[in-house]
């Protein structure tokens, strides 16, 4: 009895033992399953029930596990069940379906069973619901994806850093921009892979970093005079922001973007280069005018002075030489002028290949014997529209630039070819206008120069001969001449390879149009008509005066166009030719013509200036093509262009609402 007795009361001990683990297991919220070595539920808690939508355990007990698994995670779930049945442990990731097809994310960790031999006899896991966690971590994993890919399309360097100074993130393009890869990157100090220094290069200091100032302060940093220094030992300018980071009112590190200002400084670079040349335009073109009426003074007296001595006249050298330092002092205006892109072109559809044929015989003498001159002219060449005697300027002068280089001799070519640019052509920022174009490149095999000389070739007043030897303005006015007839220009050069200057000219459809015969005078012509001349600088009107009445012509003077028009209303007969000055006190040029025009319709035009073509262009000159005469002029230019003014078959006097013809 007392041994029946110890079995029953040990029976109940342990049904008690198992009521309270199925209440233990029951009240787990997690899913808590018994599974079989061939795969068959034999127990399911509570929980485990509502996760697969079960309303009872026979619903799913004593059926295979394998059918509550997504078809797609079944092979995992078996692999891992049979791992654990030969005594291994396991955690794997899945995902269930319930009776009713309810997919959810599950997290499983899985022990072998064993009976009293050590045995497995089956499989015991805990399940737990993780789909939240999984969308969300899905959700956190997408939003990393659509950052990464942000900061990665991003034009400008990014990177962040700890409070240590290591970089916790770089996006591709800071990579590449410093030459290293992300993962050379990521978790070291970027003040020493940066390298980054002044502008002159000497290094900042840790201490003295505007990018850990951050950190110091917590202020953002905008630093816009630095350089990075890449991998391979190069550096390039950049614009930067530093900007704290906060966590818990505490800054916890930074985020940098930088960007290369490379192009930027060379656009900067142009600007102030481009305002130099204005800046020395407006002042060449504003003293022009003055300078100009003064050089015509000078000219046109010596001049007349030399026609009425004799060849022995002990004063004829005298005046030789003021006449020959007016001339020079014209040059240099022109040069002036030129450079800065203010002085009056007279264009013309032209063949490049006729221009370099025009001067190739006083280019030879130019550069003398020890010089080997040789030209390459393209068949069939595109034409151009330019002012002739500018272009050869411009060959004259990298000619003598050429000569110059080669002391000891060489060889200078001159090639001519018909090209296609597109808006990307050319070094640097400069961007080119689509089309066809004629090249014109002129190369020596002279000493070469370098980056820093070519940095400075086409400003004015900048040269590399030695001092009473050039004045600086021979490549300046070639760059000036060059753009002003729509071109570009471009030199490439090495210290010892020689220079070449190629020069584009944008094509045109318009003809060549043959040269007309010139005409011989054995003395200045002359005319008998009248003329009406208006000029506010009494010193040049009286020498006009003194040239047109010794060639015959009547003439009326007046200082400013209140005169003329008074003096026109008291002349009886009529008035052939108006010379006036375009800019003057009170009213124009222009508007004088267009009011005497009203009385005298048949009176031609001819219009005098010192200005710049600015002047011509406000006032309506340039655009309506109207007779002119460019100060400073010689005496028989003067009376040559007034007679073929006057010669020719339309007037000259301007419409009140258009231009002035010819």
């Amino acid at each position: 009895m007392v041994d029946i007795s110890k079995r029953r009361q040990a029976e109940e001990n342990l049904a008690a033992s198992q009521n309270r683990l199925r209440t233990i297991i029951d009240a787990e919220p997690a899913c808590v399953k018994v599974v079989s070595p061939d795969g068959i539920l034999l127990e399911m808690n509570a929980a485990g029930l509502a996760m697969f939508d079960a309303q009872s355990p026979e619903q799913v007990v004593g059926k295979p596990v394998y059918s509550m698994i997504h078809p797609d995670d079944r092979e995992r779930f078996r692999a891992s069940h049979e791992r654990v049945c030969r005594g291994e442990e396991g955690t794997l990731e899945f995902r269930t379906v319930g009776l009713r097809g309810t997919e959810r994310w599950c997290e499983m960790h899985a022990v072998p069973l064993r009976n009293e031999k050590n045995e497995v006899v089956a499989a015991l896991s805990v399940t737990r619901d993780v789909t939240e966690r999984k969308r969300a971590r899905e959700g956190l994993e997408k939003l990393s994806r659509q950052n990464a890919l942000i900061l990665n399309s991003a034009g400008e360097g990014i990177y962040g850093l700890d409070i240590e100074g290591k970089a916790t993130f770089v996006n591709a393009t800071a990579a590449l921009m410093l030459g290293w890869t992300v993962e050379e990157l990521v978790g070291q100090p970027m003040h020493a892979f940066l390298h980054h220094t002044r502008p002159d290069g000497t290094p900042y200091p840790l201490e003295e970093c505007p990018i850990y100032a951050a950190f110091k302060d917590g202020a953002v940093h905008h630093v816009v005079d630095e350089k990075f220094w890449r991998k391979d030992g190069t550096s390039f300018p950049v614009e930067y922001i530093s900007n704290p980071i906060r966590e818990n009112e505490k800054v916890a590190g930074a985020v940098v973007t930088f960007k290369d200002v490379t192009e930027h400084k060379k656009l900067e670079d142009q600007l102030r280069q481009a305002q130099k040349m204005e800046a020395v335009g407006r002042l060449a073109g504003g003293v022009a005018h003055d300078f100009n009426n003064l050089l015509t003074i000078i000219g046109g007296y010596s001049q007349l002075l030399l026609q009425r001595m004799g060849p022995e006249d002990p004063s004829r050298s005298h005046v030789t030489e003021i006449k020959l330092a007016g001339d020079r002092a014209g040059a240099l205006t022109r040069q002036l002028l030129a450079f800065s892109r203010r002085q009056i072109l007279t264009p013309q559809v032209l063949d490049l290949n006729d221009v370099v044929g025009n001067v190739e015989k006083m280019l030879r003498r130019l550069i003398g014997e020890d010089v080997e001159l040789a030209t390459l002219q393209a068949p069939n060449l595109g034409r151009v529209k330019a002012d002739p005697g500018q272009i050869e300027q411009v060959l004259m002068n990298l000619a003598v630039n050429a000569r110059d280089a080669m002391p000891h001799g060489g060889k200078l070519t001159i090639e001519t070819a018909n090209v296609i640019l597109d808006e990307n052509f050319g070094p640097g920022p400069v961007h080119v206008k689509p089309g066809p174009y004629v090249k014109l490149k002129v190369c020596d095999t002279g000493c070469g120069m370098t980056a820093e000389v070519q940095k400075h070739l086409f400003e004015p007043f900048f040269t590399t001969k030695e001092k009473g030897k050039g004045t600086g303005l021979g490549l300046a006015m070639v760059y000036g001449i060059v753009k002003q007839s729509g071109g570009y220009i471009w030199v490439d050069s090495q210290p010892g390879e020689g220079a070449t200057f190629t020069i584009h000219l944008p094509q045109v459809e318009e003809v060549v149009k043959a040269a007309e015969p010139g005409r011989t005078y054995s003395a200045l012509p002359r005319g008998s008509e009248t003329v009406l001349l208006v000029e506010d600088e009494v010193a040049l009107r009286s020498l006009v005066r003194g040239i047109l009445v010794s060639t015959g012509y009547n003439v009326l003077e007046a200082g400013h166009s209140v005169d003329a028009l008074l003096i026109s209303n008291q002349h009886q007969g009529p008035i052939h030719l108006l010379l006036t000055d375009i800019v003057m006190p009170g009213m124009t040029g222009r508007e004088l013509a267009e009011q005497l025009c009203i009385f005298h319709p048949n009176m031609k035009v001819l219009y005098v200036s010192g200005y710049t073509d600015d002047a011509y262009v406000q006032h309506g000159v340039l655009k309506a093509q109207a007779a002119f005469l460019q100060k400073p002029f010689t005496p028989e230019a003067l009376a040559r262009k007034v007679r073929q003014v006057l010669d020719a078959r339309r007037g000259g006097a301007p419409p009140a609402s258009g231009g002035v013809s010819q």
